[in-house]
């Protein structure tokens, strides 16, 4: 199935999902946080880098350039449909418990 674009706020997109900037042609993956781990194969990490508040990070070309943007930035989700009805009816059901 084909993938679609939706214009969000990326806060919204799930963990691991994947966006492309408003006025880009380069596709991103969308995480909290990035886990680094040793070369001795401990399998342990060594370290992890966090998004601050309000901030998420972006990740491009396999992991190794990355860089921290608003969470409140707006961006094109590349998402395929089954994903994003998934999403809506998560959102839908989350608004309407607020409402109890």
């Amino acid at each position: 199935m084909k993938n679609i674009k939706v214009l969000v706020k990326l806060s919204a997109v799930p963990d691991g999902g994947k966006i492309i900037k408003k006025t880009g042609s380069t596709v991103y993956l969308v995480t909290d946080a990035i886990v680094l781990y040793s070369a001795n194969k401990s399998g342990r990490p060594v370290r992890v880098l966090r998004a601050a508040d309000s901030n998420r990070i972006l990740v491009k070309d396999g992991g190794l350039n990355f860089s921290e943007y608003p969470a409140s930035t707006q961006v094109l989700w590349v998402v395929d449909p089954y994903r994003l009805s998934e999403w809506l009816d998560r959102q839908i059901q989350g608004h309407a418990n607020d409402n109890h």
